[in-house]
């Protein structure tokens, strides 16, 4: 899969790099610095991925507000991708239609003690047991964001969290992890209504280490419409 990370520490000389300058929308001339940054970041990401597949960079425009998308970005025809950022790190992925029907993807500072109390019973399904600390909520929470980018621009609804269930990640080596998930009833009739088939899921994770701040990234993608009506199964 083809990604792009970029420190926000390193942004300044990324942006003197690009080919075509990014330009901030009037709606974040007035945005705090932060907001700012990270805007820039997720473009610049996505800029090195057109460059990569031979497309001409288009400062990826946001859907308008009649678009059941309004807000998101509108990728090039043929493509899908995903952006997300944290304080400290940018990242986006850009992937042809034919491989991928849908991808997510998410990033996340590991939650600190006191925030992973407060957000335990709003993001766990009651299955999710083996869900013990911090760490291991983040993983979760970023999971279960990775699994709503990938899904929402087919199904275009909200998906609860507790919709989804994750069991324990298989880690695969030091870094790297296998992730799956299994949908709730509802979720799962949404799913075979939109895809005329109980769609294949594939989901990964890493760790990803930064002076001072452990992060997860995870990904999650479905494969294309046209393979799942043929009746594919998990």
């Amino acid at each position: 899969m083809d990604c792009v990370f970029l420190p926000l520490d390193t942004l300044q000389r990324t942006l003197d790099g690009l080919v075509y300058p990014l330009i901030l929308p009037p709606h974040l001339h007035q945005a705090v610095q932060q907001r700012q940054q990270s805007y820039l970041a997720g473009r610049a990401c996505a800029q090195i991925l057109y460059s990569r597949y031979g497309l001409n960079w288009d400062h990826l425009p946001m859907h308008p507000e009649s678009h059941p998308q309004h807000g998101a970005p509108q990728w090039p025809k043929g493509f899908t991708g995903s952006i997300s950022h944290s304080s400290t790190l940018a990242v986006a992925t850009l992937v042809p239609l034919c491989r991928y029907g849908g991808i997510g993807i998410d990033v996340e500072r590991v939650m600190s003690e006191d925030k992973a109390q407060r957000l335990r019973s709003q993001i766990l399904h009651p299955a999710e047991t083996w869900v013990k600390t911090p760490l291991d909520l983040t993983l979760v929470f970023s999971f279960k964001e990775s699994i709503y980018k990938a899904l929402h621009p087919t199904l275009q609804r909200f998906i609860g969290f507790q919709e989804v269930e994750i069991p324990p990640p298989v880690l695969l080596n030091a870094f790297t992890f296998q992730l799956t998930w299994s949908p709730a009833p509802t979720l799962r009739q949404d799913l075979k209504r939109c895809f005329k088939a109980s769609p294949t899921f594939m989901g990964k994770g890493q760790w990803w280490g930064q002076p001072g701040a452990l992060q997860v990234f995870t990904q999650c993608c479905h494969t294309p419409l046209t393979k799942l009506s043929k009746g594919l199964t998990r």
